[in-house]
């Protein structure tokens, strides 16, 4: 309870969410051992396939557990039954200039954590600079966090990840989140700094809408931006990608009902160009379906990777 209490100060949730972090070790434990035993059975290849990848997520996630008791991770949320976690990276106190929060993208879950790719963006600004305290954010229902690697439960995440919908709980959550962490005077009177990958920069935009003000909002790939969201004048926004499938898709006008951050008022954008990149004119032979000598889209040859 304490861990996940609003006014609590952030470095006694920490301490709270350690020992919640000890005493699910054990369980954890037991189900590696049910599991290994398993593995020795005859069985058909996709059920060892499933016990094997259980298995591994079990493993990723007692060695994360392992240093979340050692302090050597820093959680101020962590309910993975709700599928909700947020670790803190540096120490709170007199010398904390700068708070970053970082909502990732689609696909996040509880498990995204345990290998540290969720956090290593975050880590390295905090390592550059003494004066950060950066919090990674997955505090609600992300899209496709629940999904499979099946095709099918794949698109299925693509298509929650564009669903108006989703916007205003995870903005309220965030929202709500931010005014627990900014209770804390040592994060309050520090500069406040969103970024949201991807889908995260609805989350991040959404908690704008619920009453969240931020000094600086980095939009990296950005999706899209909620209904009524509008650009706060005291707030500086920035977007920044490549080429990638969402840009191409946006481009196209099939995310976010056309609120792409590189076209919506408020944020200054750069997409940085990478080998691959070219522009592909919407005419001449495809004409009368396109407008001859009309307007050109950007693409990439490697649209995955640049995202």
């Amino acid at each position: 309870m304490v861990g996940a209490l609003g006014g609590v100060p952030p470095l006694a949730r920490v301490a709270a969410n350690r020992v919640v972090a000890r005493d699910r070790l054990p369980a954890v434990e037991r189900e590696i051992a049910r599991l290994e035993s398993l593995l020795d059975e005859g069985a058909m290849a996709t059920l060892l396939a499933e016990r094997r990848s259980a298995l591994d997520r079990l493993t990723a996630e007692r060695r994360y557990l392992d240093r979340v008791v050692a302090g050597e991770a820093q959680l101020v949320l962590y309910e993975p039954e709700q599928n909700r976690i947020v670790e803190m990276i540096g120490t709170p106190g007199p010398s904390t200039q700068r708070v970053l929060t970082f909502v990732p993208g689609t696909f996040t879950s509880v498990d995204s954590f345990y290998g540290g790719g969720v956090q290593a963006m975050t880590a390295w600004l905090a390592d550059q600079d003494d004066g950060m305290v950066a919090l990674v954010w997955k505090g609600a229902e992300f899209p496709g966090d629940d999904e499979g690697p099946v095709l099918a439960e794949q698109l299925k995440g693509i298509v929650e990840a564009n669903a108006q919908s989703r916007s205003v709980p995870a903005g309220e959550e965030l929202a709500r989140f931010s005014a627990e962490m900014r209770s804390d005077p040592q994060i309050s009177r520090a500069s406040q700094i969103a970024a949201g990958y991807s889908w995260g920069l609805v989350a991040v935009t959404g908690s704008e809408v619920a009453g969240t003000r931020y000094d600086a909002v980095h939009s990296l790939a950005g999706a899209w931006v909620p209904t009524g969201w509008t650009a706060d004048p005291m707030t500086t926004y920035f977007h920044w990608s490549y080429t990638d499938f969402l840009s191409m898709a946006q481009d196209m006008g099939w995310v976010g009902e056309g609120r792409n951050p590189d076209v919506t008022p408020g944020f200054t954008s750069r997409v940085y160009d990478r080998p691959g990149d070219y522009d592909v004119p919407l005419g001449g032979d495809l004409a009368p379906f396109l407008v001859p000598d009309g307007p050109s889209i950007r693409i990439s040859l490697d649209p995955f990777a640049n995202h």
